[in-house]
């Protein structure tokens, strides 16, 4: 009699919530911050020559493609549900959803597959594509697919979210794609980029704070890379941030060095509000 395949065989181990480290119950929210938690420490460029690293991050991106899919992530939980012996239903072949794909015979053309295709290396993606045997027509029209755009742009926004406040770093991973072919800088046009962008530098604020020369490379080195973040200095999260650390630094320091402080940002273009200015009145 075969055995019963019980939580804990290896299987378990392609379980998406336990490589990411969340409930089964977790939101969309804390799913897409434990990825990207995880991601940056398992990153290959944090880790160079880290194969381990390397195939933990594989995991991490598969896991995450599966839990930030409601429709593969529904899929997913409906054949991990414990039976009426309260074991899970094991023997599912995760297949189309979590598995990479089962190679095709070496005769057939075998198109780009999302789950195949290494989206962070634009080298070993370049051997990849040379791997499939497809024309160069055919090769194009396969990396314009909604799919493989899409994750393309996915990994090009996680990009953005580690080295958002280093633009060289950025344009440089734009270059290495279009050495192999691919046109990715359209990309920092598009909306969401750059909300990554000012996401990013606001969480930067907290260690600039005193060198708002810095935060101004930054802003002009996006404007000159193509980006415009708008009038950032004077965005709502910008006055919202600076006046909670003015008020926060008379507490502590003491008005002269609050005025100090207040100074600097105007000396780029910070306008303070009201609530500021009255603030060193006081």
């Amino acid at each position: 009699m075969s055995e019963r395949r019980f939580a804990s065989t290896p299987e378990k181990k392609k379980d998406p919530y336990e490589i990411l480290g969340v409930p089964r119950n977790a939101d969309a929210e804390t799913i897409k911050r434990a990825y990207r938690n995880l991601a940056r420490q398992h990153h290959p460029d944090v880790n160079p020559g880290n194969v381990a690293a390397e195939e933990t991050f594989k995991d991490l991106a598969m896991a995450y493609e599966v839990l930030s899919d409601p429709t593969k992530r529904k899929a997913y939980d409906s054949v991990r549900k414990p039976d009426f012996f309260g074991f899970g239903n094991f023997n599912f072949d995760l297949g189309n959803i979590y598995a990479p794909p089962t190679p095709r015979p070496a005769q057939e053309k075998k198109k780009l597959h999302v789950k195949e295709v290494n989206l962070y290396d634009p080298r070993a993606f370049k051997k990849y594509c040379d791997s499939t045997s497809l024309s160069s027509e055919e090769l194009q029209m396969e990396l314009a697919t909604p799919d493989i755009q899409r994750y393309l742009y996915n990994r090009f926004l996680f990009n953005i979210s580690i080295y958002g406040d280093e633009p060289k770093r950025i344009l440089d991973y734009l270059q290495a794609w279009r050495d192999v072919g691919i046109e990715m800088k359209p990309h920092l046009d598009r909306p969401e980029t750059r909300e990554e962008i000012r996401e990013k530098i606001f969480r930067k604020l907290f260690l600039w704070q005193d060198n708002p020369r810095q935060f101004s490379e930054l802003v002009h080195a996006w404007e000159r890379a193509g980006v415009s973040l708008g009038d950032i200095l004077n965005s709502p999260e910008m006055h919202q941030q600076l006046t909670y650390r003015t008020s926060f630094k008379k507490s502590i320091y003491g008005l002269a060095h609050v005025q100090s402080f207040v100074e600097s940002w105007k000396n780029i273009g910070w306008k303070p509000s009201q609530e500021v200015l009255d603030l060193l009145k006081k």
